[in-house]
């Protein structure tokens, strides 16, 4: 597995650039409540806490969130390239229709994140809760989810290739039958996987 990490610059400049212009910039405080058609390229933020910030329109480029929270912030639509998403709270965050290219989320949590209509490619969600998540629609290459807490997320209509969810919980996920096609799972999952289509499993092989 290999995702470009953002490309960061060694020293990042810690004052507030002039305009709304943000690169190679180091955010220990966000001093905006509004923040509109802005692309931030190369940038790092960090315990910041985006709650009463307005975001619009934002594209992102070798960018790296460090225990921040972005709940409920919307990034439909828009671009995020060689990101990083770590130990930070994106609770109802929305990246429906998005496109995300070698991207990273560790020790997020992600409940009801919304990735519908999103195309996401080298992307890795590692030991992140994504509980009642929802990519219907959305379009997977190179995803990977690496003990990925996956209860009750939603994939419906899905193009992938080959996802392994072995070693992620699926406890209730919500899928169709297309979905299964190249999908790596324990065994264990496939038992509550074929039960979701009615079907039951009585006993061991050869059982009467």
């Amino acid at each position: 597995m290999k995702i470009k990490e953002p490309k960061l610059k060694k020293e990042l400049f810690k004052e507030m650039p002039e305009g709304m212009e943000f690169a190679d910039t180091y955010f220990e405080e966000f001093p905006f409540s509004e923040v509109k058609d802005v692309t931030f390229d190369g940038c790092v933020f960090k315990k910041i806490d985006f709650s009463n910030v307005n975001l619009e329109d934002v594209s992102l480029t070798d960018c790296r969130f460090d225990n921040c929270d972005l709940s409920n912030k919307c990034f439909d639509k828009m671009f995020i390239t060689r990101c990083e998403f770590i130990n930070s709270k994106m609770v109802g965050t929305s990246f429906i229709g998005a496109v995300l290219k070698d991207v990273k989320f560790s020790l997020v949590k992600g409940d009801y994140i919304n990735f519908s209509g999103s195309k996401l490619s080298n992307f890795l969600f590692e030991e992140t809760n994504l509980s009642y998540g929802y990519f219907s629609e959305s379009e997977m290459k190179n995803v990977y989810f690496d003990k990925a807490n996956l209860t009750n997320v939603m994939f419906y209509k899905v193009s992938h290739d080959d996802l392994d969810l072995s070693n992620s919980t699926l406890d209730g996920i919500i899928i169709d039958a297309p979905f299964l096609r190249g999908v790596i799972i324990n065994a264990f999952q496939a038992a509550d996987l074929i039960s979701f289509f009615g079907v039951s499993v009585r006993g061991g092989y050869g059982d009467s």
